[in-house]
């Protein structure tokens, strides 16, 4: 790289590229060795070469050490007191020789001049760039501190979780204990399914079973209706029974109570003929007497007697008998049926018999 310092302890600027280094200080140095011991004139006119190279150098920015570091100039001739002459041809030689070596130098000044220009455009890029590059670094480090933030912030938030674990942790304990126990209710299930699965066949299995039961349920239904139409008619037959049982009961008591009217009448009629009459026409009292038993006899045939401990009030007269239809007491006793009081029975009317009810043929079962 090429690069250019300015060396304040050496008193001079120097250049350097890659390993050259060239100095004024060196310059002047090996002036002072070509030209020693130099005459008058020599050193006259090498102060006036240094001065054009200095002008040089300060037109092409390159300024000279300040006036506080210059050296003291070159000393007088006539300082050195009597210097010994050289021939001409020699002196014009080393002049010619020294000639070539300033101009020499010149050219390299030159050229070391328009690379220091170079070196300060580049160095003034540099700056541009550097001061570019601080303000990226600036962005960077507000980017960065953003970041930081942001990453502290993740950090609080990581850490608060972290605390928060124990309590995750004992959720998730909670949380695996409660799928154990999904799991075994899991099972349970699965063995209820399995078990109305079963029931669900052998309910299959018995719907098969329900067209015959629906058949057999027609036919006791059918059977039903038929013992529901022969209730109704024995329950109708036996309304009209009982009826006529009562009618007949009455009529009974109404003809006890005139046989027992007529008894009284008839003891009373013999004892007041008894009365009048003493012994006097005793076959009349006899044949009253025997025609009063006749009756008496005659109502005895149609009236049962009564069993002893069997009367019923008001009627002493008529005893209770033993109805002929179990699970039936008849009020008043049991009447033996007569020809006025048959009720004839028969089949319930129907879709085959339409005949009403008491017209059945004489030939019925009695």
């Amino acid at each position: 790289p090429f690069r250019f310092s300015f060396h304040e302890g050496h008193h001079c600027f120097r250049f350097t590229t890659g390993k050259l280094h060239v100095g004024l200080e060196t310059l002047r140095r090996r002036l002072l060795i070509l030209l020693s011991p130099p005459p008058h004139y020599l050193f006259l006119k090498l102060a006036h070469t240094v001065d054009q190279i200095n002008h040089l150098m300060g037109s092409n920015g390159i300024f000279p050490p300040p006036h506080h570091m210059h050296r003291p100039g070159l000393p007088h001739p006539e300082a050195f007191g009597s210097v010994p002459s050289f021939p001409p041809q020699l002196m014009e030689q080393k002049l010619a020789a020294q000639h070539g070596e300033m101009q020499r130098l010149a050219i390299e000044n030159q050229r070391l001049a328009a690379t220091h220009g170079n070196l300060r455009q580049e160095l003034a890029a540099a700056q541009h760039e550097l001061q570019m590059l601080h303000s990226q670094i600036g962005s960077m480090k507000s980017e960065g501190e953003q970041r930081m933030s942001g990453l502290a912030d993740k950090v609080a938030k990581i850490e608060s979780e972290l605390r928060k674990s124990d309590a995750l942790k004992l959720e998730m304990q909670e949380a695996h204990a409660e799928a154990r126990s999904l799991v075994v209710a899991r099972e349970e299930l699965m063995s209820k399914v399995h078990h109305l699965t079963q029931e669900l066949q052998k309910s299959r299995s018995d719907v098969q079973q329900v067209p015959a039961l629906m058949s057999e349920l027609d036919g006791l239904r059918q059977e039903y209706q038929q013992c529901r139409a022969t209730y109704d008619y024995e329950k109708k037959f036996y309304n009209d029974h009982i009826e006529s049982l009562q009618a007949m009961e009455k009529n009974y008591m109404t003809m006890a109570m005139e046989v027992q009217k007529l008894q009284a009448q008839l003891m009373n009629s013999a004892n007041a003929d008894r009365g009048a009459g003493g012994h006097y026409n005793t076959a009349e009292n006899d044949a009253s007497q025997n025609g009063v038993g006749y009756y008496g006899d005659a109502y005895q045939g149609y009236i049962p007697p009564p069993a002893p401990g069997t009367a019923t009030a008001p009627n002493s007269i008529v005893g209770t008998a033993q109805y002929p239809y179990q699970g039936v007491t008849q009020p008043g006793g049991y009447f033996p049926p007569g020809p006025g009081y048959y009720f004839p029975r028969g089949p319930p009317p129907g879709s085959s018999n339409n005949a009403p009810y008491g017209s059945a043929a004489t030939n019925a079962p009695r």
